[in-house]
């Protein structure tokens, strides 16, 4: 069985007296792409925040790799990866500036480096400023910068915003070939249910702030489709 990188347990955030994220826990395992769906407003991204140490949460515990990120938040963070919304990047500055400049930080080697320049995609680009990118091109920048730290964790907040369909197809060849070959455990948030049931090995379905199903792909295609799974769930919790 392969080893849990991630285990979020009773994780709860409110904001002005209202519970945005209610008691969530799942786990993601080393070698697998865990999907985490609902739809716009459901919790997602607070609970991604939390994860990456955003934000606080209001109760509850986040370990990584066996360190909980309370009382080991460094050693937690070092094996981490994560784009959360919009990735990070200084616009005054050309995409390989800024590569360079993340590969310093996170101490990272030249074979670090020529593999980031590697997964951007953007070898004839990376001499541009950065504020001349379109969303897609930022995404993939940030994709290879959270890659530079060679983390157990990968964290994507809605990684296809911004990307036309091949640069959708190229992302999820990449993501497989990291997860399944390179044993990364890569975790990806999202409302797109067509995209997700192409890319995941297993999903965690939250909606209003709580999980309300969580199931391997192959248990899924053994039922139904993914779309059905996704909304007989949401009824079934609404009842």
């Amino acid at each position: 069985m392969n080893k849990t990188i991630l285990k979020v347990e009773g994780l709860s955030k409110s904001f002005k007296k209202r519970r945005i994220v209610d008691n969530v826990s799942f786990e993601a395992k080393a070698g697998e792409i865990l999907g985490f769906l609902g739809a716009n407003g459901a919790g997602k991204t607070t609970t991604i925040r939390m994860i990456t140490g955003l934000i606080s949460a209001d109760s509850g515990t986040v370990i990584i790799d066996g360190h909980n990120i309370k009382s080991n938040f460094e050693k937690a963070m070092d094996n981490v990866g994560a784009i959360v919304e919009i990735p990070f990047l200084y616009e005054y500055m050309t995409g390989m500036e800024n590569i360079k400049l993340f590969a310093k930080l996170y101490k990272a080697s030249e074979e670090g480096v020529n593999e980031a320049i590697k997964v951007s995609g953007l070898k004839d680009r990376l001499n541009d400023k950065v504020k001349e990118y379109s969303l897609g091109m930022k995404q993939r920048i940030g994709l290879a910068v959270a890659l530079m730290k060679q983390p157990k964790l990968l964290i994507l907040d809605e990684p296809t915003n911004g990307l036309d369909p091949m640069g959708i197809k190229d992302l999820r060849e990449f993501l497989k070939d990291l997860s399944h070959n390179k044993n990364i455990s890569v975790v990806v948030s999202s409302h797109i249910l067509m995209e997700m049931e192409q890319l995941c090995d297993r999903v965690v379905i939250i909606s209003d702030g709580k999980v309300i199903c969580t199931k391997t792909m192959d248990e899924i295609n053994k039922e139904s489709s993914l779309e059905e799974v996704f909304i007989n769930s949401i009824k079934e919790a609404e009842k």
